[in-house]
């Protein structure tokens, strides 16, 4: 059996892995991965360390390498044997590892809660595991076929362009990632014909070429970022030559619908106090037109994420422009009330929801 079954090189990355490290003298190991029963307490070693075998599949995107070694690859599995059925796996808790280090680490160097944040705060949500569930439920509600060609006009770290690939093998998909490198550990492992186009100078424009060699798209895409006033007819409207007849236009955009009034101390306001709050925390929504009754179909889903005192009295800060607390004070709600709720006890890990909605429309809605 050994003699005929199927082989592979790849051990080869072990010792370039191990060359490398020899070589290039890294960082310290990552502070969440020290042992924490020694100095957990006075260097916060072992804080925001996620245990693997607590999630779906025994795994969880969290930092592994040092700093400076983030995005190198060292093991490709090949197309061989027992590889090939691990390859697919492999490939996708990479890309979601690099989704995650688009964010910088920072070392416990004190345990306190500013020490713990933002890494450990986002690791606690897992948050790369939301968006990829996220996005793995927008794709699959798009009305795609193998032929048809995509455009992700703005993506997330490439994972809507790593599902959207697998939906359209006849097709295409074609990308504008707006500077972001590396283009996706992914893609360099696909064979030349089954990689997207990558245009990497803006997002929410297309490369000039695409145009004039009459390249029509059936599908547009765009994943929105909850900081944009994205306007749907205006982007249409600029790239009409490249959209085909009977196109499709989707935007995929984060809503808040988590209410911050659910994690309010038991007893901390009397009946009239709680029901003034919940109607003036209703307009709030209702402005925002994040109530989760408007057109399209909003995904939700639910992480743990850390609660600190600084975040929760910043929420509720009645001299913060634009916030929350700010808006309620013009609803009737009294800055003494909006102060108390502000100093109120939080618990320190909540359950937290995210959702996104998804808007699909055909292009000529827009003419």
């Amino acid at each position: 059996y050994l003699a005929t079954c199927p082989k592979s090189a790849s051990l080869t990355g072990y010792f370039e892995a191990l060359k490398t490290v020899e070589l290039e003298k890294p960082a310290d190991v990552p502070s969440d991965l020290k042992d924490a029963s020694r100095d957990g307490k006075a260097l916060g070693h072992g804080q925001g360390y996620l245990y693997p075998h607590a999630f779906r599949d025994h795994w969880v995107a969290q930092r592994y390498l040092p700093a400076g070694f983030e995005g190198r690859v060292f093991y490709e599995p090949t197309s061989e044997g027992y590889e090939a059925r691990i390859r697919p796996l492999v490939l996708q808790h990479r890309e979601l590892l690099l989704a995650l280090e688009k964010e910088p680490a920072e070392e416990n160097l004190t345990y306190s809660p500013q020490g713990m944040s933002p890494w450990a705060r986002r690791l606690a949500g897992s948050s790369s595991r939301i968006v990829e569930s996220a996005v793995q439920k927008a794709v699959a509600d798009l009305p795609l076929r193998r032929h048809e060609r995509v455009w992700v006009a703005k993506d997330f770290a490439f994972l809507v362009t790593r599902e959207i690939l697998q939906l359209v093998p006849e097709g295409g998909v074609w990308t504008s990632a707006g500077g972001e490198e590396p283009e996706s550990a992914l893609f360099d492992v696909l064979p030349e014909v089954s990689r997207p186009v990558i245009f990497r100078q803006q997002v929410y424009k297309s490369d000039p070429q695409w145009e004039a060699s009459g390249l029509q798209f059936d599908q547009v895409v765009v994943w929105t970022s909850a900081k944009e006033n994205f306007n749907a007819a205006q982007f249409l409207a600029s790239c009409k030559p490249l959209l085909a007849p009977a196109s499709r236009f989707t935007v995929v955009e984060p809503v808040s619908v988590q209410r911050l009034s659910e994690y309010l101390p038991p007893g901390l306001l009397n009946a009239p106090e709680l029901e003034a709050l919940l109607s003036a925390e209703d307009v709030f929504f209702e402005k925002l037109g994040q109530t989760g009754q408007e057109d399209g179909r909003v995904h939700v889903f639910q992480e743990r994420r850390i609660l600190t005192p600084e975040d929760w009295g910043t929420w509720w800060d009645a001299e913060r422009i634009g916030g929350l607390g700010a808006f309620l004070s013009t609803q009737g709600v009294s800055k003494e009330l909006l102060s108390r709720i502000a100093r109120a006890p939080v618990p320190r890990e909540v359950d937290w929801k995210r959702a996104w909605r998804q808007r699909t429309y055909t292009t000529e809605s827009f003419s």
